[in-house]
């Protein structure tokens, strides 16, 4: 089997000066979990960075990765294990994740939006897994812990309905 590619995301520092305006809902269209994922990631923005092979990206928590999670993130990583192939828009760069079940691998393509820059990585599917889930977890923990999201609306988030027995 080919040598993998390193795969992983760090939380980096607090950007202290925010260049976005704070979220607001004028209209009414977003639900309290949105509201409360918005306001966390825009009031405990930080630099994350994403290191994929010998590339290191780094990206914003409020502009960058609130719109993934807010997609579907979590789901469309759920699909990744169970082999169907993912696309992750973090608006400057996109990743095309294709699993490979049996070899339980994935070749991934970082390709950045506008430019025909396009780096092709073969990461293994537990380790890139786990660590994305990691990630997601430390997030929507912390929106708990700091009161901006309850379990019960990120359960719906999920798609989990803990009423069904």
């Amino acid at each position: 089997m080919e040598k993998l590619d390193k795969f992983n995301i760090i939380n980096g520092e607090v950007i202290k000066d925010n260049f976005c305006n704070a979220p607001e809902d004028e209209l009414g269209e977003f639900s309290e979990f949105e509201m409360g994922l918005k306001h966390f990631c825009f009031d405990h923005n930080r630099y994350i960075t994403l290191e994929i092979g010998e590339v290191e990206k780094t990206i914003h928590l409020y502009y960058d990765v609130l719109d993934p999670i807010e997609n579907g993130l979590c789901l469309e990583i759920l699909n990744l294990a169970k082999g169907y192939k993912i696309v992750i828009n973090f608006n400057d760069f996109l990743l095309y994740m294709n699993p490979n079940l049996s070899l339980q691998i994935i070749d991934c393509r970082l390709e950045t939006i506008g430019t025909k820059e396009a780096y092709c990585y073969i990461l293994s599917l537990s380790d890139t897994l786990a660590k994305i889930h990691f990630f997601i977890d430390s997030i929507l923990t912390h929106a708990v812990e700091k009161d901006y999201l309850n379990q019960s609306d990120i359960f719906k988030y999920l798609g989990w309905n803990l009423n069904d027995g």
